[in-house]
């Protein structure tokens, strides 16, 4: 009896043993589940419950505020773009008021040649350049068959011919030949004789002196006081002490030349260079550089420093009346 008991208790305990792992086993797993379940539902209170959508509310709001000052902004820069627009629009109808046309750019350009051509001409007598700005003006002109330009064209070229007419010269190369021939002077030799006879005493007591004439060509040099006259045949042989005397003479007739050539003095610039040409002739010995000099002031001569003639009025006239058909405002926007 008490062995059957024994093996009684121990065939339950194993299975009591058992019972208790397999309890023991399953509470982990509860305690999973329940922190599963738990999370589950904090995160289903977080996106769909109160607090899920107190959040979402939150983020409406905040969304709205930042749509609010989009719009705001994008209708402050669609002012600002209008704005923009209205300026171009205004910028560009001021262009077209302001804007010349291609008559009033070619007027302009002709009335600015002309000026230069006329200032060349009277001002600075450079009659070289006031052919070549005419001869410019010219071909604008040309190049347009407008009726409008008709007189201007023909006026023109009438002055260019009377300007092309006249006795042209470079100043550059004449103001090089009046030196070359100042610097000849300097090295002529005077013919001189040491034993004068009574004769030529007596013949230069009757006629002007060296020193008359050369005096007289200083008062005309510097008080204008310019009198042409027929100069008296001079005795070719000199006095020693007048061989100073008469190269001073040639050389102030030679600068007095040059200060004509550049006031465009035609009568004293004839005188200077006869006188010169008389000098050398008479008072200087024959040799390479009398010849030479002789020469320059003979070609000198030949040229006519009178251009008072020269004037470009026609060719003025014609542009005024050129201006006055174009359209007055925007003559004066372009000037």
């Amino acid at each position: 009896m008490s062995e059957q008991q024994n093996n009684t208790t121990l065939v339950s305990e194993p299975s009591q043993m058992k019972v208790k792992k397999q309890r023991t086993s399953k509470l982990p797993a509860l305690l999973a589940l329940l922190s599963l379940s738990c999370t589950v539902y904090l995160g289903f209170e977080g996106i769909y419950g109160q607090f899920g959508i107190h959040q979402q509310q939150v983020n409406n709001s905040i969304t709205q505020q930042q749509i609010s000052t989009l719009r705001q902004e994008n209708q402050d820069l669609n002012k600002k773009i209008q704005e923009l627009k209205d300026t171009q629009t205004n910028l560009h109808q001021e262009i077209q008021n302001v804007t010349p046309n291609q008559g009033v750019i070619v007027v302009n350009q002709l009335s600015n040649l002309l000026a230069a051509a006329n200032q060349s001409l009277i001002l600075y007598h450079d009659i070289p350049s006031a052919i070549k700005l005419i001869n410019y003006t010219l071909q604008i002109v040309s190049a347009h068959n407008e009726p409008q330009y008709a007189d201007i064209k023909i006026s023109l070229t009438k002055d260019l011919e009377a300007i092309q007419a006249m006795n042209t010269f470079d100043n550059t190369v004449v103001a090089a030949k009046i030196e070359n021939a100042y610097q000849l002077s300097l090295k002529l030799d005077t013919v001189t004789t040491t034993t004068p006879d009574k004769a030529t005493d007596k013949s230069r007591a009757t006629q002007s002196s060296a020193w008359d004439r050369f005096v007289s060509n200083m008062k005309s040099t510097f008080l204008g006081a310019v009198k042409v006259e027929t100069a008296n045949k001079a005795d070719t042989n000199l006095m020693p002490n007048e061989t100073q005397l008469i190269h001073q003479h040639l050389q102030l007739d030679i600068l007095n030349a040059r200060q004509a050539f550049v006031s465009r003095n035609q009568t004293l610039w004839q005188q200077s260079l006869n006188d010169a040409i008389e000098l050398s002739s008479k008072y200087f010995a024959t040799n390479q550089d009398q010849v030479q000099e002789i020469q320059i002031l003979r070609d000198l001569l030949s040229i006519n420093l009178d251009t008072g003639k020269a004037n470009l009025d026609a060719s003025m006239q014609s542009l005024i009346k050129l201006q006055q058909l174009m359209p007055t405002n925007t003559v004066e926007s372009a000037n």
